[in-house]
């Protein structure tokens, strides 16, 4: 049977499609007045989708997503049409933004129940503990919503350059810094991108964690300092790492205890040192 005719329409979708993931896609076209499809392009490219809306005159709103090739294809085969974005992408981009502030402000956001004295108790001579755990349960909720947007990321990239953008282009169309699109430009896959965040392994900083706590009960608060010394005992990690381990002290506003109880299975379990001694020794 012959395809039906399309007609005119006057607010189209336009989206992109897989013919085969990461290797071929093309555009899919819909009449948003009867939520249907109404014609499909073997590309995806702006050429393509002008050339079909020159076709088809009477296009008054094209709703669509963030990518430049729609864009552009939009603005040259029907200049008097208005974008916009379509509503899947207009709560994608809200729940994004809204994810950003709470990440910004997640040490803020405390149960209520920590923030109330208990009878009989010292709240500033006791450590909360319960607090540190709650605020690294957080960083490593972060960290998997890190993975997804480094996935993402790299999709997008990858596609971009696929289809012939360049790293300038693909910086402005995703709004990425250029140094962070060439990065995810050049690796073959995002899986080379999250080897640390996927497979979780201790990180340099661990085995001194202990020695950290012991120095914050001491009054040595300040990140530099407390580089300095750890560098002595063999710390090759960076300065970051330090500074988001003391941010967990710096949130509960008071100094962590100095032996935590610890699973043995924990990654902050390790046999106890003797950090004097050991200070002592890497200093002769």
């Amino acid at each position: 049977m012959p395809d039906p005719a399309i007609g005119s329409i006057a607010v189209l979708g336009v989206d992109d499609f897989a013919f085969k993931r990461r290797a071929a896609y093309g555009t899919i076209l819909l009449d948003l007045a009867t939520h249907r499809p109404t014609d499909l392009l073997a590309d995806r490219t702006a050429e393509s989708f002008s050339g079909w809306l020159r076709k088809h005159r009477g296009v008054s709103i094209v709703c669509r997503d963030r990518a430049s090739a729609y864009a552009e294809g939009a603005r040259v085969g029907a200049p008097e049409a208005q974008q916009m974005a379509d509503r899947w992408h207009l709560w994608h981009g809200l729940a994004s933004y809204v994810e950003k502030t709470i990440r910004h402000h997640r040490h803020d956001l405390r149960d209520p129940d920590h923030d109330l004295d208990e009878p009989g108790r010292n709240a500033d001579a006791e450590a909360d503990v319960e607090q540190i755990a709650i605020a690294a349960d957080v960083d490593r909720v972060e960290a998997q919503a890190i993975v997804a947007r480094i996935r993402e990321h790299h999709e997008a990239v990858q596609r971009l350059l696929a289809d012939g953008e360049t790293i300038s282009g693909i910086s402005r169309s995703l709004r990425l810094d250029r140094k962070t699109v060439r990065r995810f430009a050049r690796a073959p896959s995002a899986e080379e991108l999250l080897i640390k965040q996927r497979d979780g392994r201790p990180g340099q900083l661990e085995r001194f964690k202990p020695y950290l706590r012991e120095r914050w009960n001491q009054g040595c608060t300040t990140a530099t300092v407390l580089l300095a010394e750890i560098r002595e005992l063999g710390y090759c990690g960076s300065y970051p790492a330090l500074t988001r381990y003391l941010r967990l002290f710096r949130t509960v506003r008071s100094a962590p205890p100095s032996t935590l109880i610890i699973p043995a299975d924990h990654p902050d379990h390790i046999r106890p040192v003797d950090w004097k001694a050991l200070r002592a020794r890497h200093r002769t």
